[in-house]
């Protein structure tokens, strides 16, 4: 599935989701022979892009309103690789290549970001730097150890209560960063099955009652993301 809209979200027409959904699902079984050049995803059409802008909605923001993009650091060098300590794993070459395109693909998206939060781990902070230059934020990125790996869901939660960022995109590692969306949706981080791919993102949100639990406004895999950067 390419993305995903609560169905309490009445900004959109049903009408033009299921447009959209048509078009991700065209997508979807496109082969990746029909992509020209290095990378497996082919460059975004103009009804693409249109698809996505109706698939990736924004919300408005107010007091107290807070979106959240969640991102799992891009492709590592393997965990065991000789003389590389797991805590000090790089991006590779291709991780690179791949997160600068899912960070225009972002860009693309048009995402207002008010500040980027990266775990202080290699990989995540160069995927944070990554995107922050595809987002134009090049200064923005801030490192909090709550993000780190080992750190649990329920960790990262008590550090966003003092966050009053009205967009915020932060940069971790699984299993938490995708255990947070099912904590903050439903309260209990092990009741969705949801994972992220590496240099996948989920969009949440959370209405004006800092108390009210967000909502998914959608998930973007990888190579979603990925072409509509080409």
């Amino acid at each position: 599935m390419l993305y995903v809209e609560n169905p309490g979200v009445k900004q959109r027409s049903e009408a033009a989701v299921r447009i959209a959904g048509k078009r991700f699902a065209a997508y979807a079984s496109m082969p990746a022979a029909t992509a020209s050049g290095p990378d497996d995803v082919p460059p975004a059409s103009a009804d693409f892009r249109e698809a996505a802008s109706i698939a990736l909605p924004h919300r408005g923001q107010g007091p107290n309103m807070q979106t959240l993009y969640l991102l799992r650091h891009g492709i590592a060098v393997p965990h065991g690789t000789p003389g590389i300590a797991d805590d000090d794993r790089p991006l590779t070459s291709k991780g690179e290549h791949r997160t600068r395109q899912v960070g225009r693909g972002l860009s693309a998206c048009g995402l207002a970001i008010d500040r980027i939060v990266s775990s202080p781990l290699p990989r995540a902070l160069r995927t944070a730097e990554l995107v922050a230059h595809e987002l134009g934020l090049p200064q923005q990125v801030e490192v909090n150890e709550a993000l780190t790996a080992g750190r649990s869901a329920q960790e990262i939660r008590d550090w966003l209560r003092d966050r009053s960022e009205e967009h915020l995109l932060l940069v971790g590692h699984n299993p938490a960063i995708s255990e947070l969306v099912g904590l903050l949706i439903v309260g209990e981080p092990h009741r969705l099955s949801f994972e992220l791919k590496k240099a996948a993102v989920a969009a949440i949100f959370r209405g004006p009652d800092p108390a009210s639990r967000y909502e998914l406004l959608w998930t973007a895999p990888p190579r979603l993301l990925r072409r509509l950067g080409r």
